[in-house]
């Protein structure tokens, strides 16, 4: 696979990762959170419970991902130290500077990755009953930050653009939110009224207008 492909591929796995971690936000971390928890508690709970738990677990994963080295024993990873050995194979300006980031970057998500080892790759006997291990959304955009900065510095030299790694959805979280809102105001008012023939009328009605 030639150099500009796996580079690509880097990006667009970057991208792919940090729009989880933008929905994520949406829904668990956003504006009016004390509103949304109470959309997530009114609707579906234990639904939301469960998709909280998948989708840390996915960052977490994200981040080890991203951080691992280049080359492990005889495999390959595309991670963000492919574009450290680029650099040097290339003999680029940055390569100095970005390899010294990648080496703080990878220092201090030492605990997301030790994290990974034991909660989500494996279900570690001794952590399962005792762990002072924890990962917050804070060492997870902390994260993404620093690997965001090193790819930038790196396309400068190598394109001559940066990228930006954020894509912000159409119907996404927000969305879903927004239905959820609609669907308790719908309900609030269907009880108010306590008109069940109404009621059934309109879901018909709602029921005919959909074009599959």
């Amino acid at each position: 696979m030639k150099e500009k492909e796996i580079v690509k591929k880097l990006n667009d796995k970057i991208i792919q990762y940090k729009y989880d971690l933008l929905q994520f936000k949406k829904i668990f971390w956003g504006d009016s959170q004390e509103y949304r928890n109470y959309l997530i508690k009114e609707s579906s709970i234990d639904f939301f419970r469960h998709i909280n738990g998948l989708f840390w677990d996915r960052l977490v994963l994200s981040i080890s991902k991203l951080t691992d080295k280049y080359e492990a024993g005889s495999n390959k990873n595309i991670s963000i130290d492919y574009v450290i050995y680029l650099a040097e194979k290339k003999k680029m300006n940055c390569s100095e500077k970005i390899k010294v980031l990648y080496g703080q970057c990878f220092s201090e998500v030492k605990h997301i990755r030790k994290y990974r080892s034991k909660f989500v790759a494996h279900q570690d006997f001794n952590s399962a009953f005792k762990s002072d291990l924890s990962v917050n959304i804070g060492d997870v955009e902390k994260a993404f930050s620093k690997i965001e900065n090193i790819m930038n510095i790196f396309h400068l030299e190598y394109e001559g653009v940066q990228w930006s790694f954020n894509l912000d959805g159409y119907k996404d979280a927000n969305s879903l939110m927004y239905f959820i809102e609609q669907a308790l105001i719908y309900e609030y008012f269907k009880e108010k009224r306590n008109d069940y023939e109404k009621d059934m009328i309109e879901e018909i009605e709602f029921k005919r207008s959909i074009k599959y």
